[in-house]
């Protein structure tokens, strides 16, 4: 009498358990290099929007693509986190900046000059709206500690960080939730 090789059970849970390894690895790496991408994609963004902000300022005497949207008052905070300098951009009014520097809003950008061509979404990978912070003094010396939560003074005139996955930031020196956050100057 012939008898056919079956698996048994032990052989098949062997199997089984290897493949749900090797499985759960492949997820993990899956999973960061979905985050080292969203990394890249913010940095990138940032050098667009910094280039887009530097050559509206260049076309435009100086003046930066929402000095007219600037609001002073203090107990608004939808549109700006602090209201002296430096002036720091969020919410809705990155939104105007975004379609100034796409030439799309003809008040703050009069000669239609396409700065930034797509590529910059409203938001992070995370779904926050970019800060963009700007020295209104207009001698590149922006207070790290005012925009971002560092003790050191940034030797430029614009400033753009995102909140990280976390979606948190804070004004306070190595604050933990300031750990994820990505940024312009680093």
């Amino acid at each position: 009498m012939e008898h056919k090789r079956r698996f048994t059970l032990i052989e098949v849970l062997v199997v089984m358990s290897i493949v749900l390894v090797l499985a759960g690895m492949l997820l993990v790496g899956v999973s960061r290099a979905r985050a080292k991408a969203r990394s890249v994609q913010v940095e990138a963004d940032f050098r667009l929007m910094e280039t887009a902000i530097s050559s509206y300022r260049t076309t435009y005497a100086g003046l930066y693509p929402f000095h007219a949207t600037i609001n002073t008052d203090i107990n608004n905070p939808s549109d700006y986190l602090f209201a002296d300098a430096p002036w720091i951009v969020n919410g809705p009014v990155f939104g105007d900046l975004l379609t100034t520097l796409q030439s799309e809003h003809a008040s703050w950008n009069p000669r239609r000059i396409a700065f930034l061509e797509g590529g910059v979404a409203d938001e992070d990978p995370w779904g926050n709206s970019y800060r963009v912070a700007v020295d209104t003094e207009y001698d590149d010396d922006l207070e790290a500690a005012v925009v971002y939560g560092t003790d050191s003074v940034l030797n430029k005139g614009i400033a753009i960080w995102s909140r990280g996955p976390d979606m948190l930031d804070d004004s306070a020196t190595a604050h933990e939730s300031n750990a994820d956050n990505l940024n312009s100057w680093d």
